[in-house]
C-alpha cells in the first residue's frame, strides 16, 4: 500500500482485507538526482520483503500513480 504525498500508512489503517497474508505499507523515499520515476518506484518496491506470494498493490492519489509504474 502506498499512500499519496502528504499522507502516511494511517490512511489505510481501517481498511480490512481478510485474505491478505502480508501487508506492506510502502514509504516514500528520497529520490536520487536525475533518477527516472520508473527507477525510483523500483527502489520503493524494495520495501516488499516476500515477493514469492501474489502481490496486489493499492495506492492512493500520487501513490496510485506510483503503483501503476
Amino acid at each position: 500500500m502506498l499512500a499519496g504525498l502528504g499522507f502516511d500508512c494511517r490512511l489505510f489503517e481501517r481498511l480490512n482485507i481478510p485474505t491478505a497474508q502480508n501487508i506492506y505499507h510502502l514509504d516514500w523515499i528520497d529520490p536520487n538526482r536525475g533518477e527516472s520515476f520508473d527507477s525510483y518506484m523500483d527502489r520503493v518496491a524494495e520495501q516488499i520483503k516476500d515477493k514469492s506470494l501474489p502481490i496486489v498493490y493499492i495506492g492512493h492519489s500520487m501513490g496510485g500513480v506510483g503503483i501503476q509504474e
